[in-house]
């Protein structure tokens, strides 16, 4: 799946689904075990937040929100 928008807290879709789903195989998440709704929640932003803190160094890079740096970050290895 390419990018085709920034995806933030509220939000919705297949790709919030597919980002998700990346991290959770990255091991983002805490306590849970699957991943099946198509929302970006308090789980969501924290994951990022976790998936952010180890890849990019600058703290101004972790504001939970999945920009095209971040997916390119989560997704360079698939």
């Amino acid at each position: 799946m390419e990018f085709t928008r920034t995806l933030r807290k509220g939000m919705s879709g297949d790709d919030v689904l597919y980002a998700k789903q990346r991290l959770f195989e990255l091991g983002m998440y805490e306590g849970v075990e699957k991943i099946e709704k198509r929302s970006f929640g308090s789980d969501t932003y924290d994951a990022v937040i976790k998936f952010q803190k180890q890849a990019f160094v600058s703290k101004n890079e972790w504001d939970g929100v999945i920009g095209r740096k971040t997916w390119a970050a989560l997704f360079d290895d698939t």
